[in-house]
């Protein structure tokens, strides 16, 4: 079987993150397309050295528009794929203009919450281009359960299989030691973390807010990431939160950590806080369908806590509780990409 997966931009991000866990996990003949020019060279040269084949389109966004299904499908005709697998608004569209393929798509967000705060008001309008287009498709698959009861009731043929990541074997306590170490924080101490764009659908400006005013005295918030609210976000932190930007070795830093937080206002089914998970750290998220979906990935498993803008400090208190009998490591099975592959595998074999 030959396989090609299709994204904007191949870096590390989340959707990317979802496409590794299936290259990884699935043995057969594997293409990725980028739809762009500025792939991050040492993650293209690691899927080269792993064999497989990677193909930039080189596109414009103006382009993408005028000649962009024409030169994909010439490339797909020289490549003559089982399956067709797209990831993201730019490239749903490129392939839905493609024929003679078996097409799938992963909806990776709630578009009516994602594009509303990313486009404002044109948000309406790639809301509606986006659902028009995916119904040009054999499959599409959430990357959730909450996605799903969104996608479900506007495009046919809809199902979801979860995100799952690859489950690693670490060295927890030599790197929780290392780094609470260079950073000046105490084995005793509680350590929360947040990774992810400094954006404010991510609501980083109102959990720093949040942990300003409710943070014991040996209670530190280590802020991971990038975005349009870092000088905000620079000018409200106070003493107990470290804001160390954009970092490669994210996961060391959830293997210092106890509790992963994010009050963001939307998500799809973060990739960062399944890493978190793998790691070992408790829960702290805003209440929203997608984090008590993750909540609730498994009954009997404590994971973690929701809040709301009343409960913060009460949330952060039971959490905090259950550090000692912390069992989240059990949940890995569940959330690894070897399942989520697997589940994908069989949505391929019915274009073979």
């Amino acid at each position: 079987m030959k396989i090609v997966y299709m994204i904007t931009n191949i870096k590390n991000c989340g959707p990317f993150s979802v496409i590794r866990g299936l290259l990884d996990n699935i043995n057969e003949e594997k293409y990725i397309i980028s739809l762009f020019g500025n792939d991050d060279k040492k993650v293209v040269k690691e899927l080269e050295d792993n064999g497989i084949k990677v193909i930039n389109l080189n596109l414009s966004k103006s382009n993408i528009f005028i000649k962009g299904s024409k030169i994909l499908q010439k490339t797909l005709d020289k490549i003559e794929p089982n399956v067709v697998h797209s990831h993201g608004l730019l490239p749903d569209y490129l392939l839905s203009k493609v024929s003679n393929y078996y097409k799938v798509t992963t909806i990776h967000n709630n578009p009516y919450e994602d594009y509303i705060f990313n486009f404002g008001l044109m948000g309406k309008f790639w809301i509606w281009f986006h659902l028009r287009h995916l119904k040009n498709f054999d499959r599409v698959i959430c990357c959730s359960k909450t996605v799903y009861n969104v996608i479900n009731k506007k495009v046919d043929n809809c199902i979801f299989i979860c995100n799952g990541i690859n489950i690693e074997s670490y060295d927890k306590e030599t790197t929780r030691k290392n780094v609470r170490n260079r950073l000046g924080l105490k084995s005793t101490d509680i350590v929360y973390v947040y990774a992810g764009v400094l954006s404010n659908i991510k609501k980083v400006l109102t959990l720093i807010d949040n942990f300003n005013a409710n943070h014991e005295e040996n209670e530190y918030l280590i802020i991971l990431g990038d975005g349009p609210l870092k000088n905000e976000c620079i000018e409200k932190k106070g003493t107990n939160i470290l804001m160390l930007g954009y970092q490669n070795n994210v996961i060391d830093y959830y293997l210092a950590s106890d509790i992963y937080i994010s009050a963001s206002c939307s998500e799809g089914f973060s990739m960062s806080i399944l890493e978190a998970l793998s790691a070992g750290n408790l829960l702290l998220l805003s209440n929203i369908p997608s984090h008590n979906e993750m909540i609730n990935l498994e009954s009997s498993i404590y994971l973690g806590e929701t809040f709301d803008k009343n409960n913060f400090k009460e949330k952060k208190k039971k959490v905090c509780l259950k550090l000692k009998e912390n069992n989240v490591l059990e949940i890995c099975d569940i959330i690894s990409a070897k399942k989520m592959a697997d589940l994908y595998l069989t949505e391929y074999k019915v274009g073979e």
